[in-house]
């Protein structure tokens, strides 16, 4: 879990630390532009934060986190592969799913920990994630930028979103009680 905690929190935090920069330093954008399209992005995100939790209702903690990873690991590699016009969209795009991650990770953590464990599998999962996600990741992307550069730093990003989907299904949650009995 601390490793998807990484790659989840790298989906959010560690993409918006330096896609303003990126979009201004190496696709040309003007800072004004840049910082409009990056916070309109992320507008939306309480309410689908909301929407993630309903999903992981319905289609598992598991089956959310793969989803979201994989969605936003592929969109994550587009951003170091786009430009123009594209590119914008991509930035638009990028976060949609990248909250659904939260309430999954929070639900699948209850599930595979025992209660009286809960507040010490969160007290470790979460700091690690936001170690990962929003210092070492943020920091790569910076470096890839500083050997000239960014797109790098988001493909290879991207790539890692990606893998957490796939770690995703290695998860060993109990199969969900049925409501109905």
């Amino acid at each position: 879990m601390m490793v998807l905690f990484g790659v989840g929190v790298s989906s959010t935090i560690g993409v918006y630390a330096m896609l303003p920069l990126y979009l201004v330093s190496e696709r040309n954008f003007d800072q004004s532009t840049a910082n409009t399209v990056v916070a309109f992005s992320r507008s939306y995100g309480p309410f689908l934060g909301l929407l993630g939790g309903w999903a992981s209702d319905k289609l598992g903690a598991k089956q959310t986190i793969a989803i979201s990873l994989a969605f936003t690991g592929i969109v994550t590699l587009l951003l170091g592969m786009l430009s123009g016009r594209a590119l914008g969209a991509a930035v638009l795009v990028q976060p949609l799913l990248a909250v659904w991650f939260f309430p999954a990770a929070f639900a699948a953590i209850a599930m595979i920990t025992p209660p009286n464990a809960r507040n010490l599998a969160v007290a470790f999962s979460v700091p690690v994630g936001y170690i990962i996600g929003g210092g070492a990741i943020p920091t790569f992307i910076g470096a890839m930028g500083d050997r000239g550069s960014f797109a790098t730093g988001f493909v290879v990003t991207g790539l890692l979103i990606g893998s957490g989907g796939l770690l995703s299904f290695r998860l060993r949650l109990p199969a969900p009680v049925d409501a109905k009995k």
